[in-house]
């Protein structure tokens, strides 16, 4: 088996600014983003690995959109603070603003709409006794009561939703 990986770019995580200097831009104390301010990072890196197989693999692969959700519920959420700042005297509506402020709020909803969802599917897609990264911290026994009662909770709303994953994790 053969592998190399390697760093392609360095974002900031809300505003999408690109760091000239990656190894810099991670470097701890970590610097704000000069164009938004934030800290968070966004690491591009390039994979690559050779194996050789002699018996069958089963792979499986799952797209979370969860994150993408909270990606964007933060990027609308600094828009519109940025949008705030350059509004600051004006007694006007600006539609933008507010598109901004709707979309924050409703990116927000869908990402726990679709993280809850992920840990209920999760919980019911595995094997007893495996777990995924977001069912890592859940007990065996927890798992498999979210197993049975999917079935029937996917109509549930979503703050019903997560009291009853709260339920079978014993809280």
């Amino acid at each position: 088996m053969s592998e190399s990986a390697g760093v392609t770019a360095v974002r900031c995580d809300v505003c999408g600014y690109e760091y000239p200097n990656p190894t810099q831009a991670t470097a701890e104390p970590r610097t704000p983003c000069p164009k938004c301010g934030a800290t968070g990072l966004q690491i591009d890196i390039v994979k690559s690995d050779s194996i050789a197989i002699t018996d069958s693999l089963r792979i499986g692969i799952r797209d979370y959109i969860t994150s993408q959700h909270l990606w964007t519920a933060r990027r609308e959420a600094w828009l519109c603070r940025k949008r705030e700042d350059q509004l600051l005297n004006d007694g006007n509506v600006d539609r933008r603003h507010r598109s901004h402020a709707i979309a924050a709020v409703l990116s927000a909803v869908a990402f726990l709409e679709a993280f809850i969802n992920a840990i209920w599917q999760d919980a019911a897609d595995v094997e007893p006794g495996e777990h995924t990264y977001y069912t890592d911290e859940l007990p065996n026994v927890a798992m498999a009561t979210m197993r049975e009662l999917w079935k029937d909770e996917r109509m549930l709303s979503l703050l019903s939703k997560f009291q009853e994953a709260l339920v079978c994790a014993g809280h």
